[in-house]
């Protein structure tokens, strides 16, 4: 069985990271049922491996830069097109796969409008609203597709009502963490100070300058706990800048990587103030590791965590919401504390819909589906 998982770029985050822990686990409970081939129709990454991946299009586009201008990428994609088409036209008929697994817009739609007689399952990731144009092809890409993933319900019941894909073509599988690998990023001595950090790409989206804007409040306190940010991306120079211009010395940056364990290790508190999310991967990776989750109270973060039980949800963008959960979490350790059990209980009890081995048993049933 051939399978090729097919992306439009290796920069997008929690897509990649996904589908890279989804096809290492592959090889680990069927290395001989399939001969799976990664592909990226533009850019590259940090998850960009050349022994591993191939990249078809001529050019290497940063596009996490380029997301600032989204009038730019998408004129750059529009004059290369016609050699991405043929690319990967090319590639299909070398490869020959049996099955293709798209990921993102781009994925999607060449994938579903111009190759025939290959079975194609989608994964969709996010929430996101698109430009019409792309809307249109979208819809008529992810009808032709036989089967849609969804990485949640949240995203399931988008898809539904945004792109118009029939229920019963849609299948919530969660995205999976390898839980002995994360479990190990438990904090060795929580005793000390309160350490907070936030792990995902630099991106408006993820919302990374309402917490900056907050530790700006808590400074004016005298209250300075150490702060991790981890990650890289289009707002990175914004950031580092709003930083630097308002002595936040507290604040931390680390570049992306690909192991974010030793870096989880250090962190007491995991903050996600995301504007949207399909899941929330690092979330559950989080959990795993038994950090307090303090995370944007979105549809689908509120799939991960119940306020006050095992998280605390804050209101989108609202600073000084922020500041002073931040400065509540410092003050009530004890209370800090129960609601990390709270939460390890909770995924470890649901262990079936987030083990990275029991998502990659439910996407194999769909690949060797006749």
């Amino acid at each position: 069985m051939r399978v090729l998982f097919l992306t439009h770029t290796f920069d997008n985050g929690g897509v990649e990271k996904n589908n890279f822990q989804l096809i290492a686990t592959f090889q680990k409970i069927a290395p001989d049922i399939m001969d799976i081939r990664v592909d990226s129709l533009i850019g590259g990454g940090v998850f960009f491996d050349p022994t591993f991946c191939k990249i078809l299009m001529p050019i290497n586009i940063p596009i996490q830069k380029m997301r600032r201008s989204k009038l730019l990428l998408y004129s750059i994609i529009l004059c290369f097109l016609p050699i991405i088409i043929w690319k990967l036209k090319k590639e299909i008929k070398q490869f020959r796969p049996d099955v293709i697994c798209t990921n993102m817009w781009l994925s999607d739609i060449l994938t579903a409008l111009f190759i025939k007689n290959i079975r194609i399952f989608s994964i969709q990731h996010d929430v996101v609203r698109v430009s019409p144009v792309i809307k249109y092809f979208k819809t008529k890409a992810l009808n032709r597709i036989s089967k849609v993933i969804a990485i949640s319900e949240s995203v399931k019941c988008f898809l539904m009502d945004y792109f118009l894909v029939p229920e019963n073509k849609i299948e919530t599988i969660y995205h999976g963490v390898d839980f002995d690998k994360f479990s190990v990023g438990q904090k060795e001595n929580s005793s000390g100070s309160l350490v907070f950090g936030t792990i995902a790409r630099l991106d408006k989206i993820k919302g990374h300058i309402y917490i900056l804007e907050a530790l700006k409040i808590l400074k004016q306190k005298n209250i300075t706990p150490k702060y991790i940010i981890v990650g890289s991306g289009s707002e990175e120079n914004t950031l580092r800048n709003f930083v630097r211009d308002n002595s936040l010395d507290n604040v931390c940056f680390f570049k992306e990587a690909i192991d974010v364990v030793p870096l989880l290790k250090e962190i007491d508190v995991f903050v996600m103030p995301s504007l949207s999310e399909g899941l929330g991967i690092a979330v559950i990776e989080a959990m795993v590791a038994r950090k307090l989750l303090i995370v944007s109270d979105i549809q689908a973060l509120r799939e991960l965590v119940k306020n006050d039980l095992t998280g605390i949800l804050v209101e989108v963008g609202n600073i000084h919401k922020w500041s002073d959960i931040i400065e509540w979490a410092i003050c009530n350790r004890e209370k800090v504390t129960e609601i990390k059990n709270n939460s390890y209980a909770w995924i470890v009890n649901n262990k079936a819909d987030f083990d990275m081995a029991s998502s990659a048993n439910k996407y194999l049933k769909i690949i060797l589906k006749k």
